[in-house]
């Protein structure tokens, strides 16, 4: 099996391997686990987000690089710019897939570079490109061009936009640009922009084997099976998408109103993507997944993706968020052009008109705790 990390340190532009020991994935699984424990073991205390020494770690799971349904994903960990805490973030698409098949079960990456470059990693061998020519441009642009420069049509390309450039806090990592698959939140984005790294590239074309091939084809089957059975579920995913879960969560009381101020939204009909008309094209998110919940739709001239049920909930957030579509319109433009994180926005731009209200209904904690107040995650005592 491919237990193995890649160790990339920039400074030095170098890189190892070293095995991972069976012990910590049979604690950890892998991914979220394994990215929690290797980003402790290996970020010393008090460590700044956006200091070299800050390792971005990418963790794959035992699902990836198999047939495995519902496994297009891939885990990073850093220290949060944005809360100065333990960051964990995930996307979908290709990009696990690739690095198992890569020959790597986790990716870190440590250091700082002089000038821009982004990473290749090719069926196992690292090689470091300039990036000058990729420094300001946004992440569809940015990925088409990596791709195309190292042919590299199976691989699948991570990057970062104008935004991480800046050390923006809520800087997303963006991958398969055109469908707005990211590492959002936290800030992970800057991470990388202050390392002077544009992205990377994943191509990977080994095999990976489970440890038990006839079991494996057993949970496997049972698992479809289980969806041509119960189907309501996942027609309702290829359907509409997460953002159908909007009237749910107001029936439960969840959605964000006002930053909390309540769990419910009236207009709530208005918000769900079962309501809405919009002509769609469905989409998988990456490899085996058996009920895709991705859709791209056009309205006037945008042409996005149907806003996730955590980008749809911007709207109670934000009472200056007049409608629907231009919630779609700020997904298509913040992601596509800068790589901000859609789903932080409301953070930054709200936080002042919920401030006052937090502060009638509280004392705020001590003011080394208020560093997070800017982007909305206002700290009360209980």
């Amino acid at each position: 099996m491919d237990l193995r990390i890649l160790h990339i340190d920039l400074n030095e532009k170098t890189y190892r391997v070293e095995d991972i020991s069976p012990s910590l994935i049979e604690k950890f699984m892998g991914g979220r686990g394994l990215g929690a424990y290797l980003l402790y073991t290996n970020t010393q205390k008090g460590i700044e987000p956006l200091a070299p020494d800050n390792p971005l770690i990418f963790t794959a799971g035992l699902a990836q690089g198999l047939s495995t349904p519902f496994s297009p994903k891939l885990a990073l960990n850093t220290k949060s710019p944005l809360t100065h805490c333990y960051l964990f973030s995930i996307t979908s698409g290709k990009l696990g897939h690739n690095l198992r098949k890569s020959g790597y079960f986790s990716l870190k990456i440590v250091g700082k570079l002089d000038e821009p470059h982004y990473l290749v990693i090719n069926n196992g061998k690292v090689e470091f490109h300039r990036a000058v020519h990729l420094w300001g441009k946004n992440t569809r642009e940015a990925q088409e061009i990596m791709l195309k420069e190292v042919g590299g049509k199976k691989g699948d390309a991570a990057v970062i936009g104008p935004a991480g450039e800046e050390l923006l806090p809520i800087a997303g990592i963006f991958n398969e640009s055109e469908y707005l698959r990211c590492f959002g939140r936290g800030g992970c984005g800057a991470v990388m922009g202050s390392k002077m790294l544009k992205g990377l590239v994943i191509l990977g074309e080994g095999k990976v084997l489970p440890g038990n091939p006839e079991k494996f084809i057993a949970v496997k089957r049972q698992v479809l099976q289980t969806l041509k059975k119960e189907k309501t579920w996942a027609e309702f995913r290829r359907a509409y998408g997460t953002g159908a879960d909007m009237d749910v969560m107001n029936e439960h009381g969840i959605i964000p109103t006002k930053n909390w101020q309540g769990g419910v939204f009236p207009e709530v009909e208005k918000m769900c993507t079962k309501t809405q008309g919009w002509p769609r094209q469905n989409v998988v998110c990456g490899p085996h997944c058996p009920a895709p919940c991705a859709h791209l739709i056009t309205i006037g001239m945008v042409r996005t993706r149907v806003p996730i049920v955590k980008v749809l909930s911007m709207k109670p957030f934000m009472p200056s968020v007049p409608n629907v579509v231009a919630v779609v319109s700020m997904q298509w433009f913040m992601p596509a052009k800068f790589a901000m994180n859609t789903a932080s926005i409301p953070c930054r731009q709200e936080w002042p008109s919920v401030l006052p209200w937090s502060v009638s209904k509280g004392d705020l904690l001590p003011k080394e705790t208020q560093r997070v107040l800017p982007y909305g995650l206002v700290m009360m005592r209980p």
